[in-house]
């Protein structure tokens, strides 16, 4: 699957992708894969498609950015964001945005300066766990992504009095079924969506993945 495929199903979808971002994203696969060398970014068995496998599924977190956002100047988390997956395709999507990458990982956090230098992108790397950055950081977090990080109960664990006390969207990608078990202390404060799969007539790798989106409910009743 090539770039310009995955740029032409996004079109159908409302996201256009001008010369200069698909420019980006191919350098940022190059970098992918000259990296993944050296240091273990993504696992050997994506090298060869990294777009079907990681550009793809990325885009499908910038299709809900799009709805949700527009073109407003919000503040956007990427928790545990690993290689800048999504962090990296958002921050070339959407350059009016506020970003801040979080990875625990120093050699991570390395790759992602070398990224953000040659792609010229606007995003913050953060080389630090959220709980501690996030205790000396008083800024408005309107949306916090994790693609691939934890379970939907450790995510809140971990985020859930951010999401209380802002206001704040949490998004991650599992399965559409959502086979894992949802606590029912989660069901009676979080508002917990999974959104229409638009991808799975175009990616066989997509098809049974979709977005699952968290608020927190405020005092009202939460149905699934």
């Amino acid at each position: 699957m090539s770039l310009e495929e995955i740029a032409k199903f996004f079109e159908q979808q409302g996201i256009v992708l001008s010369a200069f971002q698909l420019g980006q994203l191919k350098r940022f696969v190059e970098l992918l894969r000259e990296w993944n060398r050296k240091i273990h970014l993504i696992s050997k068995g994506d090298v060869e498609n990294i777009e079907g496998r990681h550009i793809l599924p990325s885009l499908a977190f910038a299709d809900f950015v799009r709805a949700k956002f527009g073109q407003k100047a919000v503040n956007i988390i990427d928790l545990g964001t690993g290689a800048g997956l999504p962090g990296v395709i958002l921050a070339v999507l959407f350059p009016e945005k506020r970003f801040w990458l979080l990875d625990s990982s120093r050699k991570k956090t390395l790759f992602l300066k070398k990224v953000k230098s040659e792609l010229s992108l606007n995003f913050q790397i953060v080389n630090e766990r959220f709980e501690n950055w996030q205790a000396k950081n008083s800024i408005k977090i309107d949306l916090i992504t994790a693609r691939a990080v934890a379970s939907i109960a450790d995510l809140l664990s971990l985020t859930g009095a951010v999401l209380k006390e802002q206001g704040t969207l949490l998004i991650t990608m599992k399965s559409c079924g959502l086979a894992e078990p949802i606590p029912d202390s989660i069901k009676e404060t979080f508002h917990l969506r999974i959104l229409k799969n638009n991808f799975a007539s175009f990616s066989d790798y997509m098809k049974d993945k979709c977005l699952v989106s968290l608020e927190y409910l405020h005092g009202r009743k939460e149905t699934i």
